[in-house]
């Protein structure tokens, strides 16, 4: 039991408050820029709530940055790494990713806003991770929440002779004296303390000089995980060092028909929550920055190399059927279908049609690892081609325990699933096919429109994004994201629209080779 004085004291607790940040005016923040030891790296490129973030990180050195998707958590990552690094503080800083996918896509960011800082992406086993952990001289080290644990952890005796991983503190102090900055992006997955990737990383944060938590949804319905990513910065001092204590202050306690208790947050006390958390981090909704209209966004992933063999030869094939328009129009479906992740095929005994997918299949493992990081703060829109593309889209946003409605050739009620869409809470995602959907639709209520596959039709492109990038819109900028399949027709497709352009007529005419 947490005493009612504790809680008090607690909840009197003195705190920084850094929501006055958010009303500076650009003189004040140049300003403030100007009075620190040297100019920030690459703060042209910073957007007004960047540069604000930027000032409050290298004041305090550990916090936690909560920006909407597409606000450049990334970037705002890599002027303070570079900041650091010019100081003589920080040479190697640990980034923390979901799933492998985000590596790849961590180096692009650094490469295309900082070309000369070297990455260094661990991979490998453990063995060699460590290899080119202690080897590296990159400023940025990048590594998934699953990798870390693997790497510093042990088997030990479990309960009924079973083997479980547990630190090994030998192994944590081998990467503290590699490191001098943690930088989990999408912090929420150190919501759960009990979980080893908790410990591991707050054992390392606890060392370092440097702690930065990156997110766009920090928690769902329930704040709990906030105390998990809080405690890793700050020890307790923003949300109590026990979970008990922050539960005791801001939460109700009943107990369940189990006899155990069960916690739900007091709605009464939000504002409380909020004074704290104004302490240690900073919050900007897509609407707050200094973005324009529409954002875009590339996420380019890389084909397998098992994948890479069958669209070699859906390229070659089309290359040979070069004056045939059909055989060169099947070779160019076949070659947009590998690169999402499948290949469809007909039987020429029966005529039956079927599909051969993929494993892995990045792209659409890019795809989803922002869907969680949108939903259900906002809705968004997934636009595809490809019937087999929306089937396996839906399967895993169900498998994900996310809530979707789908619109079709096959929907048979199409106005109740945009009825839903727009006013159901527990159906933030809208798969969408370009074919039903690039015209004569009125999505405002999304903010992200995810391309898991762009039409070839340029026309058709326009069309899809003006269904949610539109006046009267209910947000003031939208997210435009493109998965591309670098090395595919997918990059090939995108460079004609930007040029008014329509691939496929290009092809066909001679005009471009494949």
């Amino acid at each position: 039991m947490i005493s009612k004085q504790a809680v008090k004291q607690f909840l009197k607790r003195e705190r920084a408050d850094f929501r006055g940040f958010k009303k500076l005016s650009r003189g004040e923040v140049a300003a403030r820029m100007k009075a620190l030891p040297w100019r920030p790296p690459i703060w042209a490129k910073l957007k007004d709530h960047q540069k604000i973030c930027f000032l409050i990180g290298a004041q305090e050195g550990r916090f936690g940055f909560f920006l909407d998707p597409g606000m450049g958590k990334t970037m705002l990552s890599i002027a303070l790494a570079r900041f650091f690094k010019r100081q003589g503080t920080l040479k190697h800083m640990l980034v923390l990713v979901p799933r492998k996918i985000n590596k790849a896509e961590w180096k692009r960011e650094i490469q295309k806003h900082s070309p000369s800082s070297r990455v260094c992406i661990l991979s490998g086993t453990s063995k060699e991770k460590w290899y080119k952990l202690e080897t590296t001289k990159a400023l940025f080290i990048v590594e998934t929440y699953a990798g870390l644990t693997r790497m510093l952890t042990v088997e030990a005796p479990g309960k009924k002779k079973k083997k479980v991983l547990k630190p090994d503190k030998k192994k944590v102090d081998r990467m503290i004296a590699k490191v001098q900055a943690i930088v989990p992006d999408e912090s929420t997955f150190l919501g759960n303390h009990r979980s080893l990737t908790h410990r591991i990383c707050r054992a390392i944060a606890k060392e370092v000089p440097y702690a930065f938590a990156l997110t766009g949804t920090p928690f769902g319905r329930d704040p709990a995980p906030l105390w998990g990513q809080l405690v890793m910065l700050d020890g307790g001092e923003t949300l109590g060092e026990t979970l008990g204590l922050f539960r005791a202050a801001l939460f109700k306690e009943t107990k369940n028909y189990w006899g155990g208790f069960e916690y739900t947050f007091d709605p009464k006390k939000e504002a409380a929550l909020h004074r704290m958390l104004a302490g240690r981090t900073i919050r900007y909704e897509a609407d707050e920055g200094d973005l324009p209209k529409l954002v875009p966004i590339t996420r380019g992933v890389h084909l397998p190399n098992d994948t890479q063999h069958y669209y070699d030869i859906a390229r070659d094939e089309l290359i040979k059927a070069r004056g045939n328009f059909q055989e060169m129009k099947n070779s160019f479906l076949r070659m947009r279908q590998i690169s999402s992740g499948f290949l469809g095929y007909k039987d020429d005994e029966d005529g039956s049609k079927a599909e051969i997918e993929f494993h892995p299949n990045p792209k659409l493992e890019s795809l989803l690892s922002d869907v969680l990081d949108i939903v259900p703060a906002h809705k968004c829109i997934i636009f595809h081609d490809f019937i087999f593309s929306g089937s396996i889209i839906c399967r895993e946003l169900t498998r994900a325990g996310i809530g979707w409605g789908r619109i079709g050739g096959a929907t048979k009620d199409p106005e109740k699933v945009l009825r839903d869409f727009d006013k159901d809470k527990n159906l933030p995602v809208l798969v969408l096919n370009n074919s039903c959907g690039a015209f004569g639709l009125n999505l405002q209520v999304a903010r992200y429109g995810l391309v898991y596959e762009s039409p070839v039709s340029v026309i058709n492109r326009k069309q899809a994004i003006r269904r949610f990038r539109r006046q009267h819109s209910e947000h003031g900028s939208v997210f435009l994201y493109d998965y591309v399949v670098e090395g595919t027709v997918d990059q090939q497709i995108l460079d004609f629209h930007s040029e008014g352009k329509d691939l496929f007529e290009a092809i066909i005419e001679g005009k471009i080779r494949p």
